[in-house]
């Protein structure tokens, strides 16, 4: 677990490390490694580390950026002009532009018209992410881990300007199996 600030700034060089005894761990040969960066990380610099960095690239694959999107409370922080300490831009709409997996959960507590409206207000932000339907997450493993939907070239043509919506508050949690020092 790695728990110590935020991966894509002010922990940069902790996770790099991080991720290199993963790498380099031969005894436990995992297939996947998954980077959960919590709801309000900017994964664009953390995708651009693993897809154009020399010492990552030729081991690691970007897969799919995913965001699970709470489909009872999307719309309303679509909405809410408010913005947390330290945020230009509205986080709910941030979450979504690089995904290339939109994970709609809970769907269970909203009517059919009220997910079609979260899908359509993902559309407008999104066009081209795969969106999926769930309740309490469940989500099949194989269609999360073999989505292969990731595009660079989707990452470098947004206009994500990482300061202005960043949130010094959030922590990241870097999970793997095995024993791992920090």
């Amino acid at each position: 677990e790695f728990g110590n600030g935020c991966i894509c700034c002010s922990s940069s060089k902790d996770f790099e490390r991080l991720l290199v005894q993963v790498i380099e761990n031969t005894e436990a040969n995992f297939e996947h490694v998954i980077i959960e960066a919590t709801g309000l990380a900017i994964p664009e610099p953390v995708v651009k580390l693993l897809s154009t960095d020399s010492d990552f690239k030729e081991k690691l694959y970007v897969n799919s950026v995913v965001t699970v999107v709470d489909v009872s409370q999307f719309i309303q922080h679509l909405d809410d002009q408010r913005k947390p300490r330290g945020m230009v831009r509205n986080e709910a709409f941030e979450q979504v532009v690089p995904a290339d997996l939109v994970v709609l959960n809970k769907c269970d507590l909203v009517d059919d018209v009220h997910v079609r409206a979260v899908e359509e207000r993902v559309r407008q932000i999104n066009q081209y992410a795969k969106i999926v339907r769930t309740t309490y997450s469940k989500l099949d493993v194989d269609q999360l881990l073999s989505a292969k939907t990731f595009s660079l070239a989707h990452i470098d043509s947004l206009d994500i300007d990482a300061a202005a919506v960043h949130n010094p508050d959030v922590k990241p949690v870097f999970v793997a199996a095995g024993t791992l020092s920090v």
